[in-house]
């Protein structure tokens, strides 16, 4: 009897350990899927900002022909 609950104990410490290992899995995933997403919005942002201050080609013509 006493292997039997051994047994069962170490079947449900090793239950907990993989849900827990599935669960920090999880989390790595979804921490980097956030960080990536992140990055993109500063990729976005700077070129955003790069963007507006060059200026526009057309005014040059504009300018020009004036």
């Amino acid at each position: 009897m006493e292997k039997k609950n051994k047994s069962g104990i170490d079947l449900f410490k090793k239950y907990l350990k993989s849900t827990l290992l599935t669960e920090c899995f999880f989390y790595v995933l979804l921490l980097k899927k956030l960080y990536i997403s992140a990055q993109n919005k500063i990729r976005i942002r700077v070129l955003n900002q790069i963007n507006a201050s060059k200026p526009l080609i057309t005014g040059h013509l504009d300018q020009k022909k004036l």
